[in-house]
Order: C-alpha cells, then structure tokens, then sequence
C-alpha cells in the first residue's frame, strides 16, 4: 500500500454551514462534510449533494451538483478561498458557477467563521 503523507488542509471542515450567496443575493447553506487526504470533497448546497475537489496549493474548490426539482439544473463551481486580513477567523470562498441549463455564468461567495 503507497504511503499518502499527512495531508492538513487550509480549507476548514466543519459539520457548521457556511453561510452562501448567489448573484441574484439568495443566501443558503453550504456543507462540506466530508474531506479525503487526496483533496476529494462532498457536502451539500442547499440540501442539494455535490462532490467535487479541493486544490491545496491554488486555495481552489471545484464541485458539481445537480439543482432543482429532478436534478434537471446542473451546476459546475469554482471558488477560492482567502482570509480577511483584520479578521483572520473570517474564512471566504469566492467564485463562479455555470448553469448548463442556461449556458450562463454567475457569481457567489461563501463564508464561516471559526471559533
């Protein structure tokens, strides 16, 4: 069996939502619940599941998840994570994502703050 370093990841887990913000100003809840030494994440949005990856060194977060009744409204997100500087306990994920049902690209934000 390979022997997989100690992987400790910047992005915080935590079973707490983060609070999630679309371009249209919906807010929701973003869970990323479960987090694997090769950088594989899962969670939900919105109760909706996703997976997808976290990329340790570009502080980058991809996922997918199928939205809406039926899962009809697929939906690909990319975001990056930064700290605020004069509040280092603040934690913002910020991206796009793209509506396949649409073909059109919007913006959202995520953040949580630890304890």
């Amino acid at each position: 069996m390979p022997n997989i370093p100690l992987f400790i990841p910047t992005l915080p887990i935590s079973k707490k939502p983060w609070d999630i913000f679309d371009a249209n100003g919906k807010q929701g809840d973003f869970i990323i619940s479960h987090f694997s030494p090769s950088g594989s994440i899962s969670g939900t949005l919105n109760s909706f599941p996703f997976t997808g990856q976290w990329d340790e060194v570009l502080s980058r977060i991809t996922f997918s998840l199928r939205y809406g009744i039926q899962g009809a409204d697929l939906r690909d997100y990319t975001g990056y994570m930064f700290r605020d500087e004069t509040n280092t306990s603040l934690i913002t994920l910020t991206g796009s994502f793209k509506r396949f049902i649409e073909e059109k690209e919007f913006g959202w934000y995520a953040q949580t703050q630890l304890p």
